[in-house]
């Protein structure tokens, strides 16, 4: 069972812990004028480029609530984050002295964010839909996975489905390859609980693979390569935004 805590304010991240913050990324006007102000001149220009509000505003929250939290754990004003981002694309900080690691993933109108010390981390949160379907099982899943997933009464495969994705794109945001590292060179669980069961050329053994409950509905894992002692779970809100 994932417990949520609504803290008053950022707890301090340990070594070999684990923080997962969960939003909702619909916000008030007011709020969302705010956020606004936290973006630096790209994401402006990001965010303009969505041809919908709603996509547009959902960008802009995602991001502010993203630099509100880097603020905390880094001790400074979040419009003080500059972003580098590697070859695939994935953001990390400069100046990062804490050697604080991250990664997000938004999927409908939810936000999860994963944040570790010293460790590569990767999160997905995926909706559970009918876009779940064999033949993109059988594309990208490995033989031993889609085969598995084929065999479990027809009720049960849509969640096996997403249990199995939101683990592979944990583990692909955590190393940082995108799609150039292939969806089938590695292994992880059918059902709960989620694990990484083997990597090609690779050990999976000091990998922590983990699917937690977000909302109802929705299927989400993060994946960290290291040990890992605690994993804590809070809440972003409206109601705690003024303490951070």
């Amino acid at each position: 069972m994932t417990t949520w805590q609504t803290p008053s304010s950022v707890p301090t991240l340990k070594k070999n812990e684990v923080h997962i913050w969960r939003a909702e990324l619909a916000v008030s006007p007011q709020q969302l004028q705010e956020y606004s102000t936290l973006l630096n001149s790209d994401e402006t220009k990001r965010a303009r480029r969505f041809h919908f509000d709603i996509h547009r505003n959902r960008f802009t929250a995602a991001r502010a609530m993203l630099r509100l939290l880097l603020g905390r754990y880094l001790n400074c004003s979040p419009q003080e984050i500059i972003f580098k981002y590697e070859s695939h694309g994935k953001p990390t900080i400069e100046n990062n002295a804490l050697e604080l690691q991250f990664n997000v993933s938004h999927s409908d109108n939810y936000f999860v964010a994963a944040f570790t010390l010293n460790h590569l981390i990767g999160i997905d949160i995926e909706e559970i839909s009918d876009r779940a379907g064999a033949d993109i099982a059988e594309r990208f899943f490995s033989a031993s996975e889609y085969e598995a997933m084929m065999r479990l009464p027809e009720q049960e495969q849509q969640n096996a489905f997403f249990h199995i994705w939101t683990q592979k794109e944990a583990f692909i945001k955590a190393i940082g390859q995108g799609l150039s590292f292939p969806l089938k060179d590695f292994i992880v669980s059918i059902q709960a609980p989620a694990k990484l069961i083997s990597i090609k050329n690779a050990s999976a053994d000091d990998w922590h693979m983990q699917d937690f409950f977000t909302y109802s509905n929705f299927a989400t894992a993060f994946a960290t390569q290291q040990k890992v002692n605690h994993v804590k779970f809070f809440n972003f809100s409206e109601l705690n935004n003024k303490t951070f």
